[in-house]
């Protein structure tokens, strides 16, 4: 019991000090934190984690939850996998699999719009973003920092983004963000793996037997 209630205190005490850091930082700070966030996955070169995805679209629709699986190697190949979907990337193509649809879209990557990527929400902040405000807190008992950050454009798809860092990995444990049809998105990672080597083939999709290929040009 004295244990725990020691524990307590230390945490406490940990966020405390954080917070009154974190009053201190300067926007070259700010800037610091975020560069060494995206110098850790450009050098780490790969990343791996699982996912829950919540999706709130307003009073009238109900909240959506999604569990899946994200892949991502340095710069530009990712794979999105959900009981629902599967979004893959090889740098070139990109292929959106609708289980319920039975239909996979094939098309350029460079013929894609609106198209989001991992790369958007962890790192390459700098060229779409402008920081608005940072603070140091608790989320779900790790301490992280959340920056907050603003589209430079109006026609960006995210308009608004919450960047939580891990305090002393600044790995991305959580993106909150607004998009341009106000639907508040949350993606909680947790598993995270960087560094591991994924197969390039693991970026590419294979139409599975009965499923409609529909190529766009």
């Amino acid at each position: 019991m004295r244990m725990d209630k020691y524990n307590h205190m230390m945490r406490v005490l940990t966020v405390a000090l954080a917070l009154l850091w974190a009053t201190a930082l300067g926007g070259d700070n700010v800037t610091t934190i975020l560069e060494k966030s995206e110098t850790a996955y450009a050098r780490a070169g790969t990343f791996s984690a699982e996912f829950v995805q919540t999706i709130e679209s307003g009073d009238f629709f109900e909240d959506e939850r999604i569990e899946g699986r994200l892949l991502m190697e340095y710069p530009n190949r990712f794979r999105l996998d959900t009981p629902e979907q599967v979004i893959a990337c090889d740098g070139e193509t990109l292929w959106s699999y609708s289980v319920e649809n039975e239909q996979v879209l094939v098309e350029p990557v460079a013929g894609a719009e609106e198209l989001v990527t991992p790369a958007d929400y962890l790192f390459n902040f700098k060229e779409n973003f402008r920081i608005a405000a940072d603070t140091v807190l608790e989320l779900q008992e790790q301490l992280c920092y959340r920056l907050s950050l603003e589209a430079l454009n109006d026609e960006q798809f995210v308009r608004q983004l919450d960047l939580y860092l891990d305090y002393e990995s600044y790995e991305v444990a959580q993106v909150t963000y607004t998009d341009i049809n106000d639907n508040l998105v949350t993606m909680r990672f947790h598993k995270v793996k960087l560094g591991e080597p994924i197969p390039a083939e693991r970026f590419r999709f294979q139409t599975p037997k009965g499923v409609e290929e529909v190529r766009l040009p």
